[in-house]
């Protein structure tokens, strides 16, 4: 019989997975498990949290949890411990209605040794005043208000998203509502908070029946409770002498009577940078499964691609309404779906609305699109399946956080829960009388809330003034005593919860094995210099993959060579789909080529191509890449994003995925879309406007202003993409373009010019492809469709691939570029501060950099404690990039820069080797241990990683002895030669 208190409630089989709920006959405790396979175990722990003001008890006590527990009363063993269990720490997120606490682990050994210490922090935790003091709310000496989550809602509380946020609660959720709070916490009241009124909060809130542990991952139920057996002991005898009181919990939420409007105004320094709209219509609640996927399948005909009514009257015009629009559904008691517009011109931006629903009323008339809709099911359909390959933690996470908040526990309903393929098939069937009569009923008769935000000079002027103002004023009420006091005061706290933790304790919690991470194996094949392909490593695997091969293009003996056009690295992993990754290398283009890779990219997915002579529309074009494909992407480096390309960012990467029968139908559209695309004016223009308003919008982030400057000052500005294709470089260039496509033969040039662009671009040693699937049992063959992806069939090897530091500027080399920018819409500040680092995997000193760094800047390291912990900034990073060379220090949503980068000097640059300490340096290496488990944490993954790995010459397992093997001395050298040049020690 079982020696535990857990009572099997429900048990579903998921694809494959099983999912498994308990609950406690003890303590009421709940416990969700997903057999999820692979390497890495989650943890989710959720409990119901309604607020009823803005004060933001439930999100100034996610972080007061983490300061300690009566069994381990130290602010920081909690991490301190989660880093030794090959874990990253802990994070928690705060939501309208509960409370998340989060970990991911390498392996179930970690896991387990962290979970009741873990469970025990969020039920037991200390809670003292000096806690509150610097996580939540304090004074400094100067008279200024700091704190952690001050520093965080301070930077938060006046962005133009932050305020729409607010407004639409205000206007969709009736007087004393839950809902209409921000339980984050506005600033005003924060200073008002005390510690006793959390600690009410947590005695009425965090009860272990009001608690649910979501763990997904391979860990064995019975250990699981066997963890759990002494915290429960615990449990119930402390509920003995301590009553439990309930939360609040709102079961329904009156519905919105009437459709309302709001416009509001938001800080910024640009006036013409486009403002923000959103409507907001009631959803359905969370048992109504059925309206719940046709509503979102609606709203993704509605806005998912070029093609779309909402992109096509919104966007896909000469003068585009905004850069982007999409929709969002949110969960709660009171749930909702809305539609977001980006970067609105200001003088539309009430026009939005009515077009909106003009555009509705005109689907109504003419009715929808049948075979589209069809296709944008089938699309969600496959999305569904690869989501249960490729994120599944996230997947069974965001189902389980939902089954517990918003359903009656009954097995019935979870497995309804889980029931979204079912729902999309019997969708299938549906008419479009169904689908208008959605529209009809509920996006035209429905009420709905709509908010305009608009940025104002005026707003960013005030707010800065009126703080100023409330600062002095505050300063002159305390006067030199109370300023001293209040120092006083936070020195006091931050003495206290610095003590030292008990010596021995990390060490008591062993650091889990290697070998006890399962791992996905990966068989690659991958062309040598003469063409040919050859196994990376020999194996059965790689014998029947190269079997395949040979039968596929008619080859009858073992000893004859498989040759490809181009290189290719082909990767085999179980998995239902086929992804493929087309490198571009960038490096021989001219500086009027590279300016227009950003619009390239922008449009090349969405512009007319020419097949067979015939020219095929970009709605075809568009409307047949949702059809066959799951997703299709570009960018610049590996994982870039518009304006900032990453790793490896001389290259432009396209990526494609699709189920594994489609494969050689999209081989052949991604050889269409490289070499047949044509650029039309008209094309050309909706794409630059789309960006310039996209960028105007970015430039309100301190975080993407830094970076993008960043980029000037380190990259040549002409040979690097990460010079040429940032905010500043992009911006000027896009005005002057867009006023060339007003002339008729300037827009023929512009034209012409990307179009020549796009033909150096794909010359065939230029590229490198990689394919990776269940090549072995692919249905079609492998090779076969590459045979006419180039215009020869004979190999042509790739150019050497030119790394971002081969174009470093002198001013990065001498360390003398420095620049200060004024961001009026910003309350808090940022900071990023580069140097040269280690350039290369094979250096020596690479290891212990990463091993320091990691010491560092870990969750509950040094800069934890005495930057975020002490209210100087909400974030840090300390980073290094071997593909740049460069080595990074930044703070983010910073209370007062020049003091936490004063404090980042003094922790890094130590005296000596015996300052570090053992059971942190253990910590940090289990840190990296999981970054690197993290990146392999499914088939997919491990493919990808496999590729990037051999472009970059990186070898994980060789990377990982490295950094286990790294001594306290090492890590000295390693400051000495690289931390105190960053920090710019002694200057």
């Amino acid at each position: 019989p079982p020696q535990h208190n857990f009572v099997k409630e429900a048990s579903v089989l998921v694809h494959g997975v099983q999912v498994t709920k308990y609950r406690s006959n003890r303590t009421g405790l709940r416990i969700a498990l997903a057999d999820v396979e692979g390497p890495i175990v989650q943890g989710y722990f959720v409990l119901r949290t309604d607020a009823y003001d803005n004060d933001g008890c439930p999100h100034t006590l996610e972080h007061l949890i983490f300061l300690g527990s009566d069994d381990h009363p130290y602010k920081g063993i909690l991490d301190n411990l989660a880093n030794r269990c090959f874990a990253e720490g802990t994070n928690a997120w705060t939501a309208i209605d509960h409370t998340c606490y989060t970990i991911s682990c390498a392996g179930y050994q970690g896991f387990l040794n962290i979970l009741p210490i873990y469970v025990a922090h969020i039920l037991f935790p200390t809670l003292t005043s000096e806690g509150f003091v610097t996580e939540v709310h304090h004074i400094t000496g100067e008279g200024k208000d700091a704190g952690v989550v001050y520093c965080e809602m301070q930077a938060r509380e006046n962005k133009g998203q932050s305020l729409v946020e607010r407004k639409v609660h205000e206007l969709l959720y009736p007087e004393g509502c839950s809902l209409r709070s921000d339980t984050g916490g506005i600033m005003a009241n924060l200073r008002d908070l005390n510690v006793e009124t959390i600690r009410d909060y947590h005695r009425s809130t965090y009860r272990p029946d009001n608690l649910e542990l979501i763990i997904t991952g391979k860990v064995p139920h019975e250990l699981v409770f066997e963890s759990l057996a002494a915290l429960e002991d615990k449990i119930e005898a402390r509920a003995k002498v301590q009553a439990w009181s309930g939360p609040a919990w709102e079961d329904t939420v009156e519905g919105l009577k009437e459709s309302k409007f709001a416009k509001i105004e938001f800080p910024s320094d640009d006036e013409e940078a486009g403002g923000l709209v959103a409507v907001t219509w009631p959803s359905p609640v969370a048992e109504e499964f059925e309206e719940l996927t046709a509503l979102n399948q609606l709203w993704t005909y509605l806005t998912d691609s070029a093609v779309s009514p909402l992109q096509q009257n919104f966007v896909e015009i000469e003068e585009p309404f905004c850069s982007e629009l999409s929709y969002s559904h949110s969960a709660s008691k009171g749930p909702y779906f809305q539609l977001d517009f980006e970067d609105v011109d200001v003088d539309k931006a009430e026009k939005v609305r009515p077009l909106l629903m003009s555009t509705l009323r005109r689907l109504v008339e003419e009715g929808i699109d049948l075979e589209r809709m069809g296709d944008v099911i089938q699309r969600t359909y496959v999305s569904h399946l690869e989501s249960l390959e490729n994120e599944p933690h996230n997947l069974f996470c965001n189902l389980l956080i939902s089954d517990f908040l918003y359903l009656p526990q009954d097995e019935s309903l979870l497995t309804s829960a889980f029931g979204e393929l079912q729902r999309l098939s019997a969708l299938r069937e549906r008419d479009g009388k169904f689908w208008i009569n959605l529209i009809q009923t509920k996006l035209i008769e429905t009420p709905s809330v709509c908010v305009v935000a608009l940025p104002s000079l005026e707003a960013a002027n005030s707010l800065m003034s009126t703080e100023l103002a409330r600062v002095e004023e505050q300063k002159s009420k305390l006067g030199p005593d109370g300023l001293s006091q209040s120092q006083t005061v936070l020195d006091e706290a931050n003495r206290f919860n610095g003590r030292a933790l008990p010596k021995g304790l990390l060490e008591a919690y062993p650091v889990p094995s290697l070998d006890s991470v399962s791992r996905y194996s990966v068989c690659t094949l991958r062309t040598d210099e003469s063409g040919a392909l050859q196994p990376v490593n020999a194996s059965p695997m790689s014998t029947s993959l190269l079997s395949k091969l040979r039968l596929d293009l008619g080859l009858a003996s073992s000893e004859e060579r498989i040759t490809t056009p181009v290189f290719m690295e082909l990767d085999h992993v179980n998995s239902s789909f086929v992804t493929i990754i087309v490198l571009a290398d960038t490096t021989e283009l001219s500086y009027a080529q590279r300016q227009l890779l950003v619009l390239y990219l922008e449009i090349v997915f969405k512009t007319s191509l020419v097949r067979g002579g015939v020219e095929i529309s970009y709605q075809e074009v568009v409307q047949t890449l949702q059809k066959e494909t799951i997703n299709y992407t570009n960018c610049l480096g590996l994982n870039g994003s518009t304006f900032r390309p990453q790793q490896l960012s001389q290259q432009v990467l396209f990526s494609i995925r699709a189920e594994a029968e489609k494969y050689s139908r999209v081989v052949e559209l991604l050889r269409e879309v490289l070499w047949s695309t044509r650029f039309p004016e008209e094309r050309v223009r909706v794409g630059a406007q789309t960006l310039l308003k996209k960028l105007k919008g970015e430039k309100r982030s301190g975080d993407q202003v830094l970076r993008s400057v960043s980029a000037l000052l380190n990259y040549d500005r002409e040979r690097s993409n990460l010079g040429s294709c940032n905010h500043f470089s992009q911006e000027p260039f896009l005005k002057k373009l867009i006023s060339r496509l007003e002339s008729p033969s300037e827009a023929e040039k512009v034209s012409a010019e990307i179009s020549e662009l796009r033909d150096h671009l794909f010359q065939p040693n230029n590229l490198r492809v990689q394919v990776y699937g269940s090549l072995i049992t692919l249905p079609s063959s492998v090779l076969g469709p590459w045979q006419k992806f180039l215009p020869s069939s004979s190999f042509h090897p790739p150019k050497p691939i030119r790394s971002a530091r081969e174009y470093l500027t002198e001013s990065i080399h001498n360390g003398t570029a420095n620049r200060l920018v004024g961001l009026p819409s910003m309350e808090s500040a940022f900071l990023v501060r580069s140097v040269q680092g280690p350039n290369s995997f094979s250096d020596d000193m690479r290891a212990a950099l990463v091993v320091a760094s990691q010491y560092l800047s870990c969750l509950e390291g040094p800069f934890w404690r005495q930057i975020r912990g002490l209210g100087l900034s909400y974030g840090y990073n300390l980073d290094h990039d071997v593909e740049t060379g460069l080595l990074f220090f930044s703070l983010y949503k910073s209370t007062s820069v020049a003091k936490a980068f004063e404090v980042a000097n003094g922790l890094a640059c130590r005296d000596s080797a015996t300052d570090f300490e053992a059971g942190l340096i253990d910590g940090a290496k289990s840190v990296e241990v999981y970054n690197a488990f993290s990146h392999e944490s499914t088939p997919s993954s491990a493919a990808a990683l496999a590729f990037s790995s051999f472009l970059l010459g990186y070898d994980q397992d060789q990377e990982l002895r490295k950094i286990l093997a790294v001594t306290p001395e090492q890590m000295k050298k390693a400051v000495e030669t690289y931390l105190t040049r960053l920090f710019g020690a002694g200057k």
